[in-house]
């Protein structure tokens, strides 16, 4: 009722000659964000005009934004201090206001979503009232030894300088086209450590969308990373341009044969730019990591889809008779499908019986099956559970969707979390569906499916709380280094000290 209540609504504030559509735009924002999910939403055509931006790098740490890059000289005094106030408006509201426009899954999602707003100005201009383009940002800022300073953000497509950042005390391994890298922290090659800074863009994940049919990211997103991949012309052929893509399981494998070699004790997993993609990466990291045995026996929850006229057109090979066959012969256009809640339940009840572990791994192979590159190992099973050591994730408020997914797969398995809390909640909505509104234009996602990570903890289902959280006082005295998580990681390792701070 509430809903249909503001929905009503938005048709009567349309006047009888109609409106712009960045009018439209404005009035219909808060009525999705109003559903309180942060993978729905309606996207601005406005936002990216020959690549306009405010030129300030912001991260969050303890629920603040702090300035963590600039691009100008001038503008060094303002590094490391925490945002105050923006063109004015103090910092609580215009978190408020951000989270009138846009759903959110918690605190950390907001935040993340107003320092997103900097990279897309006319964000920023809806949510400052303004009706002509920003030319500067002034921000407030306070720094650690309680100064204040006001800057001048220039907004606009050219970038005034090269960002400026504190110096690290810790290089980190350059990342490949698929955003995958990985190296040693120590010289001693106990520590390792792997980058996954998208779940985009590796192979298995195009190969996924290829055996489903979900085409739209066997366009331009395939195109742009195999180019940058092979730096030559081309094949026509899709599944020619997914082989040229860099493979998560190649690179596993050189990872892991480097560690059992060098006698590795610690694997370090930065997801600290990771903000989703396709989660069969789980599966890859997990096969590399666990048993097969342990991954089917996790408790990871239960999803509840919703199989819509929107879903079957989104992925293409999805038919309704194949999902009865498989779930539920009753279901039908727009049900709900509770089948994996009703299994969950039966296994808390009646424990892991043989026929549903059985189920599992048989579920797990026929997922494995979607993409080739990958079954290929899993059939062999050859570096199924090849190395076994402490594991330590690091993540940060930008940790969202299959980067979420993947963190709390390890965090489930015993890994320590360290850095500042993930802005994805672990029971929310999922699993987003893209949509074009007839009239006006605007194009959006939705989300599709309940995800429970956690049922029976809400507490942890909002915020994925880390072992050992990044605060902004040991930011500080780590004179903001832009890898300061790492370094935690890294001294809790040389500790031995693991999950109990």
């Amino acid at each position: 009722m509430a809903f249909h209540r503001k929905v009503h609504d938005v048709l009567d504030a349309i006047p009888s000659e109609g409106m712009t559509v960045r009018q439209f735009l404005r009035l219909v924002r808060p009525l999705v964000a109003s559903i309180r999910d942060g993978h729905t939403s309606v996207f601005s055509p406005f936002q990216q005009k020959a690549g306009r931006r405010a030129w300030v790098e912001l991260e969050a740490v303890e629920q603040c934004l702090y300035v963590a890059g600039v691009y100008r000289d001038a503008d060094r005094p303002a590094l490391g201090g925490r945002i105050g106030a923006i063109e004015g408006v103090p910092w609580e509201e215009m978190l408020e206001r951000m989270g009138s426009v846009r759903g959110y899954d918690n605190v950390y999602n907001n935040i993340d979503h107003l320092a997103q707003a900097f990279l897309r100005p006319s964000v920023l201009e809806d949510l400052l009232n303004l009706d002509t383009p920003l030319v500067h940002a002034r921000i407030e800022v306070e720094t650690s030894d309680r100064r204040r300073a006001t800057v001048d953000v220039p907004v606009g497509p050219s970038q005034p300088g090269e960002v400026i950042r504190p110096a690290s005390r810790t290089p980190l391994p350059e990342s490949d086209a698929a955003d995958l890298g990985w190296g040693f922290l120590t010289q001693d090659r106990a520590v390792a450590i792997l980058r996954i800074d998208s779940m985009m863009r590796y192979r298995e994940a195009f190969e996924i969308w290829r055996s489903t049919g979900f085409a739209r990211n066997l366009g331009d997103p395939l195109t742009e990373v195999a180019r940058r991949a092979s730096g030559e012309a081309l094949p026509e052929e899709i599944d020619e341009r997914i082989a040229r893509v860099p493979s998560a399981t190649e690179t596993f494998k050189r990872l892991f044969a480097a560690m059992r070699e060098a006698g590795t004790s610690a694997l370090v997993i930065d997801l600290r730019r990771n903000d989703g993609g396709n989660s069969f990466l789980n599966l890859i990291l997990g096969y590399f990591l666990y048993p097969l045995e342990k991954l089917v026996e996790h408790d990871e929850g239960y999803q509840i889809g919703r199989f819509s006229r929107l879903y079957f057109e989104s992925y293409g090979t999805a038919t309704l008779e194949g999902i009865r066959s498989r779930r539920w012969p009753l279901l039908e256009l727009g049900d709900l499908d509770f089948s994996e809640e009703q299994a969950w339940r039966r296994a808390k009840r009646e424990g892991l019986q043989p026929g549903e572990r059985r189920r599992r791994l048989q579920e797990l192979a026929a997922y494995a099956a979607g993409a080739p590159t990958f079954e290929r190992e899993y059939r062999s099973g050859e570096w199924n559970a090849a190395w076994s050591g402490r594991v330590i994730v690091v993540t940060s408020a930008r940790t969202y969707s299959a980067g979420f997914d993947l963190t709390a797969l390890l965090f489930q398995q015993g890994a320590t979390i360290v850095g500042v809390p993930s802005s994805q909640a672990g029971n929310c909505f999922i699993d987003s569906l893209p949509f074009r509104l007839k009239h006006s234009g605007l194009s959006g996602s939705i989300s599709y499916k309940r995800s429970l990570l956690f049922p029976d903890d809400p507490a942890t289902g909002k915020i994925l709380r880390p072992h050992l959280e990044l605060t902004f006082d040991r930011l500080a005295a780590m004179n903001f280094d832009p890898h300061a998580s790492v370094l935690l990681a890294l001294d809790l390792v040389r500790r031995g000290k693991l999950k109990d701070e």
